[in-house]
């Protein structure tokens, strides 16, 4: 909870201004501090503000004047404001094509508070209620309507001693009117009053009324019968009573106890209740009886019962303590609490773990080179010259001590030169987006991730690159170390055979299969990457067993070889293959397989169809025979079987070996690509810094990188550091961000003492998500030292507000401040107004 916060003002009105104006030309203002600072005798302690401009569009020397303040230490841009009697505003000028600038900033003066004067004394608080139970009784044959009338209840005997009704309910049991089946019932209710009260009117509407006793019904007149015989034993009665305190009626006990004449025990109370009622556990609570009547034979020396038979009746209450008396007089001012305080320090030194000493006085600062920082610590923001570093360290004074405790100093601010050609480490780069160079000729990475090169938007690019790892290129070469092109997007891969002689993927690469035939891979160094063709046996020659490739690609005409290895699990088996599509249907080659694992090598001609392309290679077998195995298929063109090569690209058989029949237009997900050594991915330049485009890959053995134009705007990695020239820093573009409340002003009215006013919710909309503070401050509007405002709160999205005094009112506006994540800021503020006693 806090009340007003005049440091809250003077964070907000310290705050770095901007200013944009016209031709693109900005002027940033900043001050070294919030405003002068008096203290609560009006003595300064901070007379000093340092106003430093920063110009963006154009350049020249700032002229400064001031109203309310003195001048000193003027530089082409800066100037110390010194404080004279009250709040400064500093203008700075300067003149750019032909026109004068001029912008402004106030230097507010911020002052401590006088401490505020005691409240008075409360009242003492009034006494505790008494409480009690009343009871009226009636007998009938069913339940009879709760009693109509009051009772009065006298507290010298805790009992009713007057009932005012004509219902036939008493104050007393009345006799038993022996009717068959009639009852006894009670009507009972808690009584309240305060501690002063002798006897209490009782009204019974609210009243529980249950049945205690219940004569029999007369049975049919017997037939004389003779003398009897001494009489039975006699029977005795009694009862079992459990107490439970509980705000409503609680569950009923539960259990088959055994009650004991002799001293009218029954043993351990059930759950949750007790043998005796206990203290009430809080005010407001009622404590409730539950009751079992027993009858047995007078010999009887114990009787076993069930709780399921028990009435609960309500028989005490535990009665809300007063409430409280007013506030006592406030006390008298206590001493000085821990206050903030901070210090500065420009200093080349890049970081520090290490806190300063702590310091004695409150205007003190640390030791020169404290807290691991080369240099002298102030308690004004010093200038920065290019390379140094704003250290800042924050500090508590311990007034009773005489202390300064000091934290670990971090940086404020750092000044650089020039980043149009700065080379450096840079380590993890944090920003919004990358451009370099522009059109066709530029490379860029935008804040989600993607990136792209040769055109102003990703969508337009020739090649790119999504945040999921998802590449798209319009051309693309793939070559050996050694510069011999393997993949060319600008023609088909049966056009390209000579480098690139394989036209069916890996066995895993199939998904056509009958019969039982399927594919598979395992560590088995036979089927080298471990893939193979399986087509399951057969006990008698019947359906054939066969998988399919996807189509070859072969051109009309074409001539292809194509080599495998294969063997079946036992005996011999015959295996089948040829060239099937529409239109086609070749010749089949029929090798009879045995248990050793061979190659086999069979070459044929397409027929000159347009559909040759569509052909794939089926393999099957209808013979009867055990288990075929088949791995390390190849198919190319001609009439020559190459040396089989992996069904992976590798820096080894990139040269011999591809899985897609066609790479124009190849869009896909890559997964992970390995460039083997000397080999590069590229577009536009021809080797590192040849050319204009980008270039990632291997140079001598050192993997470098570069995009852009080596004349123009550039980025590159030489393998120890990364570089830039001509870099494009461009300014963020933010949304429209504004707040809204969810109500209006509020205002409320009432005795002396304090109250809730209510509350308000601050609404953003727009800016970037996620919001990443809230504030609330209040200021006054009018107001009297008998009455206040305060807000709790404050840091979330809704403040709630109070307000206490006497005879006076507050009236105060309370502001709502939203911070997104971009930064921006923006408020919206309601007016509280409560008035207390006569105003």
């Amino acid at each position: 909870m806090s009340g007003v916060l005049n440091d809250c003002d003077a964070l907000l009105q310290g705050a770095d201004v901007r200013f944009l104006i016209g031709k693109g030309i900005v002027i940033n203002l900043v001050a070294s501090a919030p405003g002068f600072h008096l203290n609560s005798a009006g003595v300064p302690d901070l007379s000093k503000v340092t106003v430093t401009a920063d110009l963006i569009g154009f350049d020249g020397t700032v002229s400064f004047s001031a109203s309310g303040g003195t001048l000193t230490n003027a530089t082409a841009r800066s100037v110390d404001v010194n404080y004279a009697s009250g709040a400064a505003i500093v203008t700075a000028t300067i003149a750019a094509g032909g026109e004068t600038f001029t912008r402004s900033l106030t230097i507010p003066v911020l002052r401590d508070g006088a401490a505020g004067s005691n409240g008075s004394n409360g009242t003492n608080g009034v006494s505790p209620n008494k409480n009690g139970i009343a009871f009226l009784y009636k007998w009938a044959t069913s339940a009879p309507a709760k009693p109509s009338g009051t009772s009065t209840f006298g507290w010298s005997t805790a009992s009713n001693t007057a009932y005012g009704g004509s219902d036939g309910w008493s104050i007393s049991v009345p006799n038993n009117p022996g009717t068959p089946l009639i009852q006894l019932f009670v009507a009972s209710i808690a009584v309240t009053d305060v501690a002063a009260a002798t006897s209490t009117t009782v009204s019974y509407a609210s009243s529980i009324v249950a049945a205690w006793a219940q004569n029999g019904a007369n049975g049919s007149n017997g037939t004389n019968g003779t003398n009897g015989t001494n009489g039975t034993t006699g029977v005795q009665a009694g009862e079992a009573k459990v107490y439970q305190w509980a705000a409503t009626i609680p569950a009923g006990p539960t259990g088959s106890p055994t009650f004991t004449w002799s001293n009218a025990s029954f043993g351990a109370a059930p759950s949750n209740w007790t043998l005796t009622p206990s203290a009430a556990p809080s005010p407001g609570m009622t404590l409730w009886m539950a009751r079992v009547g027993i009858t047995d034979s007078a010999a009887a020396a114990s009787t076993s019962f069930n709780w399921t038979a028990a009435s609960i009746l309500a028989v005490g209450y535990a009665g809300a303590n007063g409430s409280n008396g007013s506030n006592g007089t406030d006390g008298s001012d206590g001493a000085e609490g821990v206050s903030y305080v901070t210090a500065y320090c420009a200093s080349a030194t890049a970081s520090t773990t290490t806190a300063p000493a702590a310091t004695t006085g409150k205007t003190s600062v640390p030791a020169v080179n404290g807290g691991g920082i080369t240099g002298t610590w102030s308690k004004t923001v010093p200038a920065l010259s290019s390379g140094q570093f704003m250290y800042q360290s924050d500090g508590l004074y311990n007034p009773a001590t005489n202390q300064v405790t000091w934290s670990i100093p971090y940086w404020s601010s750092l000044k650089v030169g020039s980043l149009s050609a700065i080379t450096a480490n840079l380590g993890a780069i944090t920003g919004g987006s990358i451009d370099i160079g522009t059109g066709a000729t530029s490379w860029h990475v935008d804040a989600q991730g993607n990136m792209w090169i040769g055109a102003a938007t990703y969508a337009a690019a020739p090649f790119r690159v999504s945040n999921t790892g998802a590449v798209r290129m319009s051309s693309a070469d793939i070559v050996t170390p050694s510069g011999d092109l393997v993949l060319s997007s600008t023609s088909s891969l049966a056009q390209q055979a000579a480098s690139n002689p394989n036209l069916v993927p890996g066995p895993r690469g199939w998904s056509t299969f009958y019969n039982g035939a399927y594919s598979w891979r395992n560590a088995n160094g036979a089927f080298n990457n471990g893939e193979y063709i399986g087509l399951a046996s057969l006990s008698t020659a019947g359906p054939y067993v066969a998988a399919e490739s996807p189509p070859c690609g072969i051109v009309a005409g074409g001539t292809v070889t194509v080599s495998f290895d294969a063997s079946c699990d036992s005996g011999t088996r015959m295996l089948n293959l040829n060239f099937y599509g529409p239109n086609v249907d070749t010749a089949a080659f029929q090798p009879i397989l045995t248990t050793t694992f061979k190659r086999y090598v069979w070459t044929v001609t397409l027929p000159n169809v347009a559909d040759a392309p569509k052909a794939f290679l089926r393999m099957w077998s209808g013979a009867a025979g055990a288990q075929i195995i088949i791995s390390n298929i190849k198919v190319e063109l001609g009439f020559k079987a190459t040396p089989w090569c992996d069904n992976a690209i590798t820096a080894e058989n990139a040269k011999n070996r591809v899985f897609i029949p066609n790479l124009a237009a190849l869009s896909g997900f890559f997964g992970n690509i390995e460039v083997g050594a000397g080999g590069a991915v590229r577009q536009g330049m021809t080797y590192y810094n040849q050319g204009v485009g980008f270039w990632l890959g291997d140079d001598g053995g050192v993997p470098k990188l570069m995009i852009g134009n080596p004349n123009g705007a550039l980025m590159w990695w030489d393998g120890s550091q990364l570089q830039t020239k001509n870099l494009a820093l461009l300014d963020p573009t933010f949304t429209a961000f504004t707040a809204s409340l969810s109500g209006g002003a509020m205002t409320s009215s009432g005795a002396n003492g304090s109250r809730s006013i209510g509350s308000r919710q601050i609404i953003g909309s727009g800016g970037k998500l996620p919001y990443r503070s809230y504030l609330w401050v209040v200021s006054d509007l009018e107001g009297n030292p008998a009455a206040r405002t305060t807000i709790s709160n404050e840091t979330t999205d809704t403040v709630s507000v109070s307000a206490s005094g006497t005879n006076a009112s507050t009236r105060v506006r309370i502001t709502g401040i939203i911070t997104d994540a971009n930064g921006m800021t923006a408020s919206a503020s309601f007016i509280s107004t409560a008035n207390f006693g006569t105003v």
